[in-house]
């Protein structure tokens, strides 16, 4: 990155390493199926890479 300013005879001059987080992987396994119209069924979700998440799930 070059910063110039038309009043400082001098250029800023800085290196960056810009990176990018991991992919977002997200995966489920069902658990417990249901077995009849009606019920529920309870899946594990996890969730690796990208970058920090918070979850709400209701």
């Amino acid at each position: 990155m070059i910063i110039s300013d038309s009043v400082c005879p001098q250029d800023i001059v800085r290196n960056y390493n810009l990176t990018e987080p991991d992919d977002l992987i997200i995966s489920a396994q069902l658990v417990s199926p249901a077995l009849c119209f009606g019920e529920t069924s309870c899946y594990e979700i996890t969730a690796s890479g990208g970058v920090p998440l918070h979850w709400n799930w209701d």
